[in-house]
């Protein structure tokens, strides 16, 4: 069974707004809250906080959880992850990080890498 509770560590652990989170829900199971979702909304909406879906999205979050605790609190939401994707590829039009072609997320991925270098300098 598939909890509020699980559902909620995932969030957090994806680093998902509030914001970014109450898309997906209504994006993956058409509800507003995972309270109001049945159980196979809930393992539907677990399974797309979870799982990236290529190897470059993958590549993106594991240098993002890597980065993400030496930022400063107040950059830590996933809006400044979208943030990075967008200054990366500037002139295109980026509104989900879900919908970046595989040459926007390679770009996303070099420009995380060089704030995380950053960070250490």
């Amino acid at each position: 069974m598939t909890t509020v509770a699980a559902i909620k560590i995932a969030q957090r652990r994806a680093g998902l707004d509030d914001a970014a989170y109450r898309e997906l829900i209504r994006r993956v199971a058409g509800v507003e809250s995972s309270k109001d979702a049945t159980e196979p909304q809930r393992r539907a909406i677990l399974r797309a906080i979870r799982a990236p879906k290529t190897p470059l999205q993958r590549k993106m979050w594991a240098v993002w959880y890597q980065l993400r605790p030496r930022l400063p609190e107040v950059e830590n939401p996933t809006a400044y992850l979208l943030g990075i994707a967008r200054r990366a590829n500037p002139g295109e039009n980026i509104e989900s990080l879900d919908a970046m072609t595989p040459a926007q997320t390679a770009r996303a991925v070099e420009s995380l890498k060089a704030r995380f270098i950053a960070t250490f300098r």
